[in-house]
């Protein structure tokens, strides 16, 4: 199904929050990446938008205001990543309003959106729409500068690429940090949040159990490759091979690659793991630290 095909729709979630999932370039099995509007009144803030379909954003527009909003105050970006930010120049002829992102995440934002960095804002602690405040806070792990949002007093979080609706998500070098993703998790964890808001998929209930599930899944995923590395010292690919077999990971390999790297970034720095690297093609090679 092409773009413009798709029919668009508000996904109310509370009274002052509704999601729009939009058809984009990202990771099967999805194929949509959810923009969020949170407004009071006739007001919003709309947070990503990743669709360059030029017909698509205007059905986005058209939502948005099927809901009541003639006004859009600013656009925040939750990561730089192109399926959440690619659209947001082509809401904006709809909608004139400053984007906000993470300085760390300027320089990708800016590329993906085709503007300069100086077009783009720094977020302070706190937006208000009347009385609903969008705190923003800083929550590096799959990008160095990604963001949450919690939307008070509805006490929604959205969580970006930390989560997501199916499956797990990924995180790996250069952009991202496995420790500081975890904190990430733990912060979801201890929020008072009754619904957690991904970047692609459903909402995700409990969101305090989600996130300590995800955090003991790729715990569980460390202790493999420590387990494999006891075993053999082994490059990269010959962890991924030993953890996914013959998965067929067709286009999600390079994600399951970045991840692993990633882990093993970590497990070199608390110590665990040491590196190489092994003539002929000086691929890096891992071993567990005795």
């Amino acid at each position: 199904m092409k773009e413009q095909e798709a029919e668009l729709k508000a996904d109310r979630l509370s009274p002052h929050v509704f999601r729009i999932a939009v058809p984009t370039i990202t990771l099967p099995p999805l194929d949509k990446t959810n923009t969020y509007v949170v407004h009071a009144g006739t007001d919003a803030i709309v947070v990503d938008c990743g669709s360059e379909d030029t017909a698509t954003v205007a059905q986005v527009a058209k939502v948005i205001r099927s809901e009541g909003i003639d006004n859009v105050i600013a656009y925040i970006a939750t990561h730089y990543h192109l399926d959440h930010t690619r659209g947001i120049p082509l809401l904006q002829q709809h909608f004139p309003a400053p984007v906000y992102a993470h300085p760390l995440d300027h320089a990708g934002t800016a590329k993906e959106m085709n503007v300069p960095t100086a077009d783009l804002r720094a977020p302070s602690g706190v937006m208000h729409l009347s009385d609903v405040n969008l705190r923003i806070m800083h929550r590096p792990g799959h990008t160095h500068g990604h963001l949450h949002v919690m939307i008070e007093p509805d006490n929604l979080l959205i969580v970006g690429d930390h989560m997501a609706g199916v499956g797990t998500v990924w995180i790996g070098p250069p952009d991202g940090h496995m420790n500081d993703y975890y904190r990430a998790l733990e912060d979801i964890a201890e929020s008072p949040a009754n619904l957690a808001l991904p970047g692609h998929g459903d909402p995700i209930e409990s969101p305090q159990e989600a996130s300590r599930a995800l955090l003991a899944h790729r715990l569980e995923r460390e202790a493999g490759i420590l387990q494999l590395l006891s075993e053999a010292p082994r490059t990269v690919d010959d962890i991924v091979t030993a953890i996914y077999g013959d998965r067929g990971l067709g286009p999600a390999l390079w994600v399951a690659t970045r991840t692993t790297q990633a882990h093993l970034t970590r497990l070199i720095e608390l110590g665990q793991v040491t590196r190489r690297a092994q003539a002929p093609k000086f691929q890096m090679v891992y071993s567990r630290r005795r």
